[in-house]
């Protein structure tokens, strides 16, 4: 909280790819981020710094001076990404555009055409988030599209160790995970934006969540 920071480690980020700016008929770029592409993942777990991009499904468990003192790894493969997927998110960004935008601003087509040129991966990163702190369990969540209202996550002891799989509802996933609790966000038929707080509980006849 006082004194001067420090870079201890650097995480690749974002993909991006150069677009033509409206109105420059290709004559100048704009670096537009690449959706659903591997990114910087970070959390504090039980005094340790886990750090990830979802290129594979790898974490790398670093100490206070941020060298990789183990890894944590799943031999799972990445999963495609759908058109249907893409076509929800494209078509709500640009449902979110033309309301913002106003009918007579400069370029309105152009921009809205940028967004239908949105740039897309083949595959889904590995995982989409990461939860920590001080808990008994890092919560590793499996990667979610904005379409997604099912979602699953994996359960990691301090040892690295698999402890359970949780599943559960909510679009676009948790915006939380304690060793009891799971925090949804909620939107109504309105927009109304609401959360939920919902219990872990184990699944009947098993001893893990």
């Amino acid at each position: 909280s006082s004194g001067q920071a420090r870079q201890l480690f650097g995480v690749p980020d974002v993909n991006v790819v150069g677009l033509p700016l409206p109105g420059t008929n290709g004559a100048r770029l704009t670096h537009e981020g690449v959706m659903y592409s591997p990114q910087a993942i970070l959390s504090i777990f039980d005094g340790s710094i886990i750090s990830g991009t979802g290129d594979s499904y790898e974490l790398d468990v670093r100490d206070g001076t941020g060298k990789v003192v183990r890894t944590i790894g799943v031999a799972a493969s990445r999963v495609a990404l759908s058109p249907k997927a893409k076509q929800y998110f494209v078509n709500e960004m640009l449902a979110s555009l033309q309301r913002d935008l106003p009918k007579d601003a400069e370029f309105r087509e152009e921009k809205l055409d940028l967004i239908r040129k949105m740039a897309f991966p083949e595959q889904l990163p590995a995982f989409s988030r990461v939860f920590g702190g001080n808990q008994k369990t890092l919560w590793v969540v499996d990667w979610l599209t904005k379409s997604d209202s099912i979602w699953t996550a994996t359960g990691f002891n301090r040892d690295g160790v698999i402890t359970g799989r949780l599943h559960g509802r909510g679009l676009g996933g948790p915006r939380a995970i304690t060793d009891d609790y799971s925090l949804i966000r909620n939107v109504d038929s309105d927009g109304f934006i609401s959360f939920a707080l919902y219990k872990i509980v184990p699944l009947p006849g098993t001893t893990r969540h």
